[in-house]
């Protein structure tokens, strides 16, 4: 495996510019108040919607999603494994649907930041 070797300074300087880009991001999406909807942040809507209402009706989620994707009942969470999802659900499931988003999305940002970079 290759090894870049960084001095102190610099490592410090880029988990800063990284800090304050993660600060910024949550500051427009709060200042927002919504996500910009590109790519494929529907279809993760669609999944934290379906586990967040499994854990309203006091239900495990089921693979086998019914209350999105138009009602198909295809097997998404059977593909993409939903138990990564429930903690950061059931920390959130007090709080609005918009604001559960926006806090899973922070939570899941600064976890990738400090897993990465610190």
């Amino acid at each position: 495996m290759l090894k870049v070797k960084i001095n102190a300074k610099v490592r410090v300087s880029i988990v800063a510019i990284l800090a304050v880009l993660l600060i910024l991001m949550t500051v427009v999406i709060t200042i927002k108040r919504g996500l910009p909807m590109v790519w494929d942040t529907r279809f993760h809507i669609g999944r934290i919607y379906d586990i967040r209402e499994a854990f309203l009706a006091h239900r495990i989620p089921t693979w086998v999603n019914f209350s999105s994707y138009h009602g198909m009942g295809q097997a998404i969470n059977g593909m993409y494994p939903d138990i990564t999802l429930w903690p950061f659900i059931l920390i959130t499931n007090g709080l609005s649907f918009v604001n559960q988003i926006i806090a899973i999305k922070v939570v899941i940002l600064l976890a990738t930041f400090i897993v990465t970079y610190i």
